[in-house]
């Protein structure tokens, strides 16, 4: 009996980057499995659908695309996931290219780990300056140690990851549509099947690269989108039960005061680098304090209530 694997891609109005993640996937193909590509628009104007009906045409496997109109990150994920049944669930981001071998080796991975779920490399291609980008690429890759090893959940996320089926489909978990807006639906999907047993590995070997916006490569970005971080991250740890917050916020204040004390002393071309990595630290720690002191705020729900679309291009 052959097994099934769904690679699901979430996509917003991201149309050319799309395009780059479609046509890496050409040439996927894997003995003893079938495999179907599902692409939720999450553009209630379909502004996706012509670049996947495009490519539809030319991949080796089946390809579906759904219309998710409610603007949310976790629905779009979950409408994907409704799509049916699978033994695996595959999950790249519509601003990633998937290196040769990518599916075949997170496959492998997940196969000789026995993990539940396996977690790939993303390497970040910044545009422009040549120079900018070899000095800011680190504050947006996502590595993964050489050598394969256990994980916890605050080292998952679900660019570039390959899942058991079970879990979404024997045990019902879903992505929460509450972080749609905030973020981190996929991490705080991680959390709780962590809780309930799931086991997590690394998978250095299979690798994307993430092309990132230009609008990213400014410290208010970054600072934002860490603050942002130190809110999930506090209100995952209260979901499931983690770490009391405020040992939290004293073990990143530790670690931002020997950033700048590295910062100080070390030579001019090292300090820009250990100022911004200290200042990010204590962006996560401001948005830990901030979510311990205002629990409610960041927390609004769209309940799921409008009919989406769904259309199969090739079979």
């Amino acid at each position: 009996m052959k097994y099934r694997l769904a690679i699901c891609i979430a996509t917003y109005q991201r149309r050319s980057l799309l395009a780059d993640t479609l046509r890496s996937l050409l040439t996927t193909r894997l003995n003893g499995i079938d495999i179907e590509l599902r692409v939720v628009d999450n553009d209630r104007e379909a502004s996706a659908y012509s670049i996947v009906t495009k490519y539809a045409s030319m991949m080796p496997f089946p390809v579906r695309y759904a219309i998710e109109p409610i603007q949310n990150i976790a629905m779009a994920r979950n409408r994907a996931l409704d799509m049916g049944p699978a033994d695996y669930v595959a999950f790249i981001d519509d601003d990633e290219i998937a290196r040769p071998g990518w599916l075949r080796t997170l496959v492998e991975a997940i196969q000789q780990s026995r993990a539940d779920a396996v977690f790939g490399s993303v390497d970040a291609v910044l545009v422009g300056d040549q120079q900018v980008r070899g000095k800011q690429t680190r504050w947006f890759n996502k590595p993964m140690a050489d050598t394969a090893k256990r994980l916890d959940w605050t080292q998952t996320r679900t660019s570039n990851t390959l899942v058991r089926g079970e879990w979404f489909y024997r045990y019902g978990f879903r992505f929460d549509a509450s972080y749609g807006r905030s973020g981190g639906s996929d991490t705080a999907l991680f959390a709780h099947m962590g809780v309930s047993g799931a086991r997590y590995h690394s998978a250095p070997r299979a690798v994307v690269t993430e092309i990132v916006d230009p609008e990213r490569l400014s410290l208010g970005w970054l600072l934002r989108r860490r603050f942002r971080g130190g809110v999930v991250y506090h209100r995952i740890s209260e979901e499931i039960g983690g770490t009391h917050p405020m040992l939290v916020a004293a073990r990143r204040t530790a670690r931002a005061i020997g950033l700048l004390t590295v910062a100080a002393i070390k030579l001019p071309a090292l300090r820009t680098e250990k100022l911004t990595e200290a200042l990010l630290c204590l962006g996560v720690l401001s948005g830990g304090v901030y979510a311990w002191a205002f629990p409610n705020r960041g927390k609004s729900y769209v309940e799921y209530h409008t009919k989406t679309t769904e259309r199969t291009l090739c079979a």
